[in-house]
């Protein structure tokens, strides 16, 4: 085994050589530049996409390398188990990926954290470990795919999102990315057996291969859905030159929730206030013509950083004061902004809540109880406080903070006359006099409940009158998924002075229903295609994703409505595809435990479990068939003894 291990390792020493020299020269090059760590989305995902390529490339090559039947034959006809093959093959993979990835990255954090003025936490040094593990995943992708039966298994790619989206909150990344990891290397030695290219012989293995292939056929199944769809009303409505001139906006019938969507902001509160059938609702028709209407952007904030967590969740962490060309970066370690010089990148100082010690051997100012995020390199915002910089004076002062019990969704908002903050159950208004000229504690003009969970509200409008404020409420966001309702809220807030009680003064002067507009199958179509399916994604996105207020919850999944009619033909779905693999086993020639595993899955995963199975059965079919003939022509000479024949 380690004379193997030890082949491999010479016949890629000369190509891991190169890379490893020329990724560390790249790194050098960009610590030359700009900071190593500096938060930038745009550095990471570029990053993370060339190591997933790296590794997803060497797979393939490596594997494809073998496939040659001379070589093939010279690496298995050896005194190893085809575990033990496998394994060397894929340690000294790992060793040469700790070459090329691991060692120069180490290096450089090393380099940058004792040689250079940039501030390194400990959470810094994270960064090798991931990707060593997001290297050798795509490399075991590659090699299932290089190794593997079918051109479908290319869907087994759509397991590493479950970490490539970050959505796991600080250290917890490093568990999908294990679970991530211990599967696709499973799939990948599950694949690699006597024959080469021949069906996965453990029903473990297809199942754990149908199952990523039937999650990535679901929502390739839905957008099939919505295109087919989509395509057959702009052609019924306009003929087949109509997607130039089609207009959603237009389609939408008024009082359903597409239609408010598809609005303006000045549209979309005119309508809210139609739906109401009061006086005050109607008078305020004239007034709102000549009011100022601006839409409040989405949340800003979709989780909050936790401390130490690793760099590459981080998201805006930085502040710089050009004037006196500094670069703020936030440490975890010390729970502080640390300065440097833009030109020089020497030291320069520490900031904390109290302000900044000259120097960075004076006494540390007062940490930060959170890790805040930077807006506009003016505001600090953690979850329940927003602290306005003074860069001249290098201090940060308190300027609203919520109630206990509640969390910042979106920081300041300011429009000309107001300015706006919003939690996950309130809605703040301030005096944007109050944020100009003072340096204390604001308290909000006007608040307002947000009518449902914040996750479902898909629209903020607001509009100034000439004695109030409309604030306009559109609820519906996860309708579509069988989440909540969906209608439209118009609140009036008078115009009142600072410190009055929650909601003081507000009156709800419209309100009504929103039609769905799409027809219940075509809202539930995941749920019809596949049930067990769509709940597993659901349940694995709640338990991994981040903690923000358009996740759905344990508690929505499990009271999730699900209509009569739906209900019914989801399960005429399922039997039909049951009914379906059933006849393709018969058409595949499968016979006893392989046909009831396929009938079952098909069953339990619906139409993808059905395609899959039609496209993973549908090569073996025709290798089948040679194989048969071929056995009929041994059988015939008395050569072989009769065998029995399965497909995946």
């Amino acid at each position: 085994m380690k004379h193997l291990m030890a082949g491999e390792l010479v016949r890629f020493r000369n190509l891991a050589l190169a890379f490893a020299l020329v990724h560390l020269i790249v790194l050098r090059i960009s610590v030359s530049i700009y900071p190593l760590f500096e938060q930038d989305a745009a550095k990471t995902s570029l990053g993370i996409l060339s190591y997933a390529l790296l590794g997803l490339l060497f797979g393939l090559y490596q594997m494809s390398t073998y496939r040659r039947p001379n070589l093939w034959a010279w690496l298995i006809h050896r005194p190893l188990p085809m575990a033990k093959i496998f394994l060397a093959l894929s340690m000294a993979a790992a060793l040469l990926a700790l070459a090329v990835v691991v060692l120069p990255i180490f290096l450089m954090t090393v380099y940058t954290d004792l040689l250079s003025g940039q501030w390194v936490d400990g959470r810094h040094y994270l960064m090798a470990p991931f990707l060593f593990g997001l290297v050798m995943a795509f490399y075991s992708l590659g090699c299932f795919i290089a190794a593997g039966t079918n051109r479908l298994a290319v869907l087994v790619g759509a397991l590493p999102i479950f970490f490539l989206t970050r959505a796991a909150v600080g250290q917890w990344i490093f568990v999908p990315l294990l679970v991530v990891l211990l599967w696709l290397g499973y799939l990948a030695f599950a694949a690699f057996g006597a024959e080469l290219g021949g069906p996965l012989r453990s029903r473990w293995a297809r199942l754990a291969a149908v199952l990523p292939i039937g999650y990535a056929l679901l929502f390739v199944l839905s957008f099939g859905i919505v295109l087919v769809r989509s395509t057959y009303i702009i052609v019924k409505e306009h003929g087949p030159l109509g997607f130039s001139t089609f207009a959603w906006n237009d389609y939408w019938e008024a009082g359903t929730l597409p239609h408010v969507e598809y609005l303006g902001a000045d549209e979309a509160l005119a309508h809210g206030l139609r739906l109401g059938d009061s006086e005050r609702s109607q008078a305020l028709l004239p007034q709102l013509a000549l009011s100022d209407v601006f839409e409040l952007p989405g949340p800003r904030f979709s989780r909050f950083p936790r401390r130490h967590q690793p760099f590459f969740v981080d998201q805006r962490h930085e502040l710089i004061d050009l004037e006196k060309e500094i670069r703020w970066t936030f440490s975890h370690d010390q729970m502080l902004f640390y300065g440097n010089g833009m030109r020089s990148g020497k030291p320069v100082g520490r900031m904390g809540l109290d302000g900044t010690v000259e120097g960075v051997g004076g006494k540390a100012p007062r940490p930060f109880h959170d890790v805040p995020f930077v807006v506009a390199n003016r505001f600090l915002v953690s979850p329940r406080q927003i602290r306005e910089l003074d860069l001249d004076r290098t201090t940060s002062d308190l300027r609203f903070e919520l109630p206990k019990d509640e969390v910042f969704t979106t920081p300041f908002v300011e429009h000309r006359s107001l300015v706006v903050a919003k939690s996950q159950t309130t809605l703040y208004l301030f005096d944007p006099r109050d944020l100009e000229l003072g340096t204390g504690l604001m308290q909000p003009q006007m608040t307002v409940a947000l009518p449902d969970v914040a996750r479902n509200i898909s629209r903020i409008l607001i509009a100034e009158m000439v004695d109030s404020y409309l604030v306009s409420f559109v609820v519906g966001s996860q309708s579509s998924r069988g989440y909540h309702g969906a209608f439209q809220r118009t609140v009036e807030l008078p115009i009142g002075g600072s410190g009055e009680p929650a909601d003081a003064g507000a009156q709800v002067v419209a309100e009504a229903p929103l039609a769905q507009g799409f027809p219940a199958w075509y809202r539930h179509r995941k749920f019809l295609l596949s049930p067990v399916l769509q709940h597993l994604h659901d349940l694995v996105w709640t338990a991994i994703g981040p903690h923000r207020d358009t996740r759905v919850t344990w508690n929505d999944i499990v009271a999730k409505p699900v209509p009569a009619a739906i209900f019914v033909g989801t399960l005429l779905i399922a039997l039909l595809s049951a009914f379906g693999a059933a006849w393709l086993a018969h058409r595949r020639h499968l016979e006893g435990r392989d046909r009831r595993f396929w009938i079952l899955l098909a069953l339990f995963l619906g139409v993808p479990g059905l395609v899959a199975f039609a496209f993973l059965a549908r090569r073996n079919e025709r290798q089948e068939a040679a194989q048969v003939e071929s056995s009929s022509r041994a059988m015939t000479l008395g050569l072989l003894p009769q065998q029995e024949s399965w497909t995946l």
